[in-house]
């Protein structure tokens, strides 16, 4: 398995890279009024209106910054309805793409009721990378907001 891996703050996080349709550049993102402020705005994918996440909001309570190294992570998620959505991912600072063995992956020993999505972590080069699980990231009051900002 290819893990993506990346830095929020101190702590380094992997994705894993079946889930990701593509990595691009931070884009001019369309602010939408009234919304969880994790969500940064909205931008333009290949014709579809699609609603980024800010995932150092999203974990640390402040915004990504607006850098050349800031990268928008392309995935689909299942929506509480069932359907499929395409959503970016805004993090700051991607630092690699590593292959990896899940049986490897361990429980964190600890469960973060608020974060069912971060549940396992893997050793790598004297570290550990918490694996974010995609399929689990966006809670269900997030999920309903992204719902109205645009379908895919």
């Amino acid at each position: 398995m290819l893990l993506l891996t990346m830095n929020i703050d101190a702590q380094r996080f992997g994705l894993d890279a079946q889930h990701i349709i593509e990595i691009i550049p931070l884009v001019k993102l369309d602010h939408v009024p009234l919304v969880e402020d994790c969500i940064r705005g909205i931008f333009n994918y290949r014709g579809t209106p699609v609603p980024v996440i800010d995932l150092c909001m999203f974990f640390e309570n402040h915004k990504c910054r607006d850098n050349l190294g800031s990268r928008i992570i392309i995935i689909h998620i299942k929506m509480p309805d069932g359907t499929d959505k395409t959503i970016g991912l805004l993090a700051e600072h991607m630092t690699e793409v590593i292959k990896c063995n899940p049986k490897d992956f361990t429980h964190s020993g600890i469960h973060a009721a608020k974060a069912p999505f971060l549940q396992h972590v893997y050793p790598y080069n004297n570290e550990l990378i918490q694996i974010i699980d995609v399929t689990k990231v966006i809670p269900d009051s997030i999920s309903q907001q992204l719902g109205t900002v645009g379908l895919s």
